[in-house]
This record gives structure tokens, sequence and C-alpha cells, in this order.
């Protein structure tokens, strides 16, 4: 029977950024303890005792010190003993194991965090600031409406800092996770960022325009999901659309329902509605006229 243990798992442990596990496995009877030791270099040559211990366990754990390069670790058992001829005698005698060796090098990029998102109309804006030394690129990955994954692209760190912007569309709900990536080498994904809003996009159509009285207009159209209000616009002039002036306007912040009233028996009048949120308001909806009461008398 082999002399010494031997290592049979070793490397970063998961889900963590900087801590190394080691298993081994050994068989002899009358063990008592296990001697183990971690070592590590700075590269300069020497070796530091990082953690020197014993455990009944065959298992352990470090965490690489920030000024490593490289960490090594290995493992003595150490037998029981009895007494013999007024004596202590050890059962047997064990050798170190062979050195397992962890480069740091070989260590993903640390976790991104503080991720701030902004969307101004059709832009959303990502932006990491203060990432750790070991990363040289951050990967984005945006996704719409919590259902798929819209967008990916990566941004280089320059001062400590990466900025992603990708063109959104309407009426759609976006949110941002992020990790870090060196040489091939990634970290596990930051927790997603609240979801932001676009600016909706308009109503399909007006679905209904119809005079109720001789003075008075209801007009309905279609839900938009993201908008949290809607904004009529109506005048007697077609062309007064998109001027200063001669149209008027009014805020629907409930239902896809509205009655217009006070209007001019005899005119016909010509309505569009567009959606509105925080982020901003959509275009319009296709231009509807109605003809409100009764028709004028012809001039003379």
């Amino acid at each position: 029977m082999a002399n010494s243990a031997t290592i049979t798992k070793f490397g970063l442990q998961t889900g963590s950024d900087r801590t190394l596990y080691a298993t081994w496995s050994w068989n002899k009877a009358n063990t008592a303890n296990y001697e183990i030791r971690w070592t590590y270099s700075t590269g300069d040559g020497v070796d530091f005792i990082g953690s020197s211990s014993t455990t009944t366990e065959k298992q352990s754990t470090y965490s690489i010190p920030d000024n490593a390069v490289a960490v090594m670790f290995c493992v003595k058992p150490v037998s029981e003993t009895y007494t013999k001829d007024n004596s202590t005698v050890s059962y047997w005698t064990a050798g170190w194991s062979t050195k397992k060796t962890y480069h740091v090098a070989s260590l993903p990029p640390d976790v991104p965090s503080g991720l701030t998102v902004e969307i101004n109309k059709y832009t959303l804006k990502a932006t990491l600031n203060n990432i750790a030394a070991n990363t040289s690129e951050i990967e984005f990955q945006i996704v719409r409406n919590d259902l798929s994954v819209f967008n990916t692209g990566t941004a280089p760190v320059r001062t400590s800092t990466a900025i992603y912007q990708v063109a959104v569309d309407a009426g759609y709900r976006y949110k941002v996770r992020v990790r870090g990536v060196r040489n091939g080498l990634t970290s596990d994904w930051s927790e997603y960022s609240d979801n932001y809003n676009t600016i909706p996009k308009p109503p399909e159509a007006i679905t209904e325009l119809k005079a109720i009285s001789k003075t008075s207009v209801s007009i309905s159209w279609t839900e938009v999901t993201t908008a949290t209000s809607y904004g009529i616009e109506y005048t007697d002039n077609k062309d007064n659309f998109d001027v200063t002036s001669g149209t008027s306007s009014t805020q629907v912040d409930v239902g896809t329902t509205f009655t217009i009233t006070g209007l001019e028996s005899g005119h016909e009048y010509f309505f569009r509605v567009k959606a509105i949120n925080d982020e901003g308001e959509s275009p319009y909806t296709e231009i509807k006229s109605v003809i409100v009461g009764q028709k004028p008398t012809s001039p003379t």
C-alpha cells in the first residue's frame, strides 16, 4: 500500500472567487488525523506558509491571498500510537503527498457589481465602475420582457470602467446582467438589474369614433401594455396637427375609452392618440374623423 495520501480533487470551489479546496484518499487503519499544509508564492522565489494544521476530515479549504501568484497544497497522514516496552510507537509512518499547485492566473475574473442602466428613448446604456483589475472585458446580456435574450455583447475595461450601449425597441421592458472576462476565462453572471421601460409603442389604432350627441364624441383605442396614460389630440382642421396652435388635447389616465365634450355641432373633427409613460411619448395613431351633430347649412 502506498505510504502517502492521494489528492483526488484540487481547484477553485464552486461559487467562490478565491477559495481553493482539496480532497484526498487514504484507507489505512489506525489513522489519527491528517497534517495539511497550504503554501503560496508571490513570484519572488520564496514560498510562504499560508496555513498549517491538522484535521480528521479528508478535505480542506483555503482562501487565496491577494498577493499570491501560485498556491500549493500537500497532506500527510498521521498514525495512531500504542505503547510497547514503555515507549510510544506509531502503527506506521507515511510521507507527504505529491504537491498540487494552483496558478492564480487561472482564477476567473471577479463577479462584477454596481451595474447602472438607463434608457433614453431608443438607446439603452449600461455602465460598470470600479471593475477589478483581473478583468479585461465585461460581457453584457440584455433580456426583454423577462422572456428572451435580446442582445449580448462585450465592452473593454478602461480605467476600471466599461460602458455598453445598444438600440432597443419601443414598448418593451429590458433588464441587464454582466460577467467579467479575461483571456477566455469568465466570472459567474451578476444578478439582473431592475426592468427598465422604453417609451411606449403607439396604440395600434383608434378602434371606435362616434358622435354621441350634438357636441360630444366617444373615442376608443387599443391598449398599450407599457403605457401609464394616453394623450388625445383633436381639431376641426386636419392641417392644424403638428403646428403650434389650433388643436386641443386631453390626457387619459385610466382606460382606453374617453368622451370629448364641448365640440361645435355640424363640424368634422379629426382625432389621434398617443401612449405615454415615464420614459416619454409614443408617436400618434393614424388620424380618424367624425362629424358632430348636424351638418352645417350650405352657404348661400
